[in-house]
């Protein structure tokens, strides 16, 4: 994060870029997101590409943005602070031909200037991206209001290097450093000069200097556009708030009767819940009270006594494998009701010969509690045994 920035208006504008336009073939693009909260200037993020499409994609055509070029077509140039000094960089050519950037000092001047057609094609390319453009610059020489934020006295660039003394830019030296990018402390950041340049077009448009002369008057309507739109943007907003604030009192009246619409619909849904289980209590107690009727508990013998009956009579011969007193007419399943066969014995297992099942029926028929037996089954296992169920009807 850059250290405090006092007393910059952004116009209200929290996020903007600042785009460097390295002209040549393929033109590069160097873009600079900045944000700026309160007093605080801060980087978001910082790119390269040669590809505009990724500018496109990458930097919202809502944040207003900065143009800074160089490269191929800027000629950028240290001259005499006296006299036409334009000539001495433009020799031949004609002055209206071409946009400049100068800063002006005490002893040397520094120039930078390029075709207006080369700047204008570039601005326009992105207007017709739906980008605003609010200010621009020419060369290396905005650097020049960011010096004092770095501790070296040559801020090393792509095309060369610019030499300072005691605050002030005394020598531009050409020359290629691509290969050999070199990082300043900034605050918190760490920025190459190049950056560091991108930066300080934005800080005089943020800041302007009186030692600072060019064609601000360029992309002025862009900036107005840009300050109306904020101001529009903020009636919308006041408007909205106006509407907003004239709904409160119908909801507050909505939200009082919607309130009391809850209250009396949980005490409906508590009344139907209550009920709901009264009534699944009411089919529970009917059901344990049938299985208790039916199950022979409240029989004058309990199940104990028909059980005791039929095994103490079981004869030599026979042999018992299952004895069930009540039995359940099926098997039940999940929630369904439990059905049983009241008043009934049934009885299986085997025997080494009929006779000693029919001689044991017909002593379990002399029995008191006996009502009627049916042999339900009998048929043989093997050559010596045979296997039977019979069922009862007790009183």
């Amino acid at each position: 994060m850059l250290e405090r920035l006092k007393n910059i208006d952004i116009f209200n504008d929290r996020v903007f870029a600042v785009v460097g336009i390295v002209l040549g073939d393929p033109i590069r693009y160097r873009i600079l997101l900045l944000e700026k909260e309160k007093d605080d200037l801060s980087i978001l993020r910082s790119f390269k590409t040669d590809d505009f499409e990724e500018i496109k994609r990458e930097v919202k055509t809502s944040i207003p943005i900065i143009l800074n070029f160089s490269g191929r077509g800027v000629i950028s140039k240290k001259v005499s602070a006296k006299g036409n000094y334009i000539k001495e960089v433009l020799f031949n050519g004609n002055p209206d031909d071409f946009y400049s950037y100068n800063l002006f000092q005490e002893v040397h001047n520094f120039v930078s200037i390029c075709r207006r057609e080369i700047i204008d094609q570039h601005i326009n390319l992105f207007e017709n991206a739906k980008y605003r453009a609010i200010d621009h610059s020419i060369g290396p020489f905005p650097a020049w209001l960011g010096k004092n934020m770095v501790q070296e006295d040559v801020l090393r660039l792509d095309s060369g290097e610019l030499v300072f003394q005691n605050g002030n830019l005394v020598d531009y030296i050409r020359g290629s450093h691509e290969s050999q990018p070199v990082k300043y402390n900034v605050g918190n950041d760490q920025l190459d000069g190049n950056e560091i340049v991108l930066l300080s077009s934005l800080l005089n448009q943020l800041y302007p200097s009186d030692k600072i002369a060019y064609e601000d008057e360029l992309l002025s309507s862009n900036l107005r556009e840009q300050k109306l739109k904020r101001m529009f943007d903020y009636c919308s907003v006041g408007t909205l708030a106006l509407f907003l604030l004239a709904l409160l009192g119908s909801y507050l009246l909505l939200h009082h009767y919607n309130g009391k619409y809850v209250e009396y619909e949980q005490r409906l849904y508590h009344f139907n819940d209550n009920y709901s289980q009264i009534k699944k209590m009411e089919e529970d107690l009917a059901g344990k009270q049938f299985i208790v009727e039916n199950s022979g508990v409240l029989n004058k013998h309990f199940l104990s006594f028909y059980s005791n009956e039929v095994t103490k009579t079981v004869p030599d011969g026979i042999l018992l494998s299952s004895l069930r007193v009540n039995p359940l007419l099926k098997r039940v399943k999940g929630n369904e009701p439990i059905s049983i066969a009241p008043n009934t014995i049934l009885i299986e297992g085997r025997t080494t010969n009929g006779f000693y099942l029919n001689q044991w029926v017909k002593k379990l028929k002399a029995s008191s509690w006996a009502n009627k037996i049916e042999i339900l089954n009998l048929n043989k296992v093997d050559g010596n045994t045979d296997a039977f169920s019979l069922k009862i009807d007790i009183e």
